[in-house]
């Protein structure tokens, strides 16, 4: 993934444009990223992907509902969820790249 300044990036920004559709752009404001610049068509799979991703959990958990299955919302249960959103996450970047 290319890496730009703020700087360059203000000032080269049709060309940061260009650069988005072969490829992510991170953009750095004093050394640290605070954006990413990708193109149409990606943030179109991504969120195809979350879309599918979010049916398939609501079919999981419907069907675990129904069977009794399902868990107690409780103390531990935002740790959980959190857990797995990371490990979804994960794996929803290592399929892009």
């Amino acid at each position: 993934m290319k890496t730009v300044s703020a700087t360059q990036a203000a000032k080269n920004f049709g060309q940061i444009l260009d650069s988005a559709r072969s490829g992510r752009i991170t953009i750095e404001k004093q050394g640290r990223p605070v954006a990413v610049v990708y193109s149409y068509d990606e943030a179109q799979a991504l969120e195809e992907m979350k879309m599918r991703d979010l049916e398939r959990s609501l079919v999981q958990g419907l069907k675990e509902f129904t069977s009794g299955k399902s868990t107690p919302f409780d103390e531990n249960a935002v740790a959980r969820i959190c857990a797995t959103g990371r490990k979804r996450a994960a794996a929803a970047k290592k399929e892009l790249t």
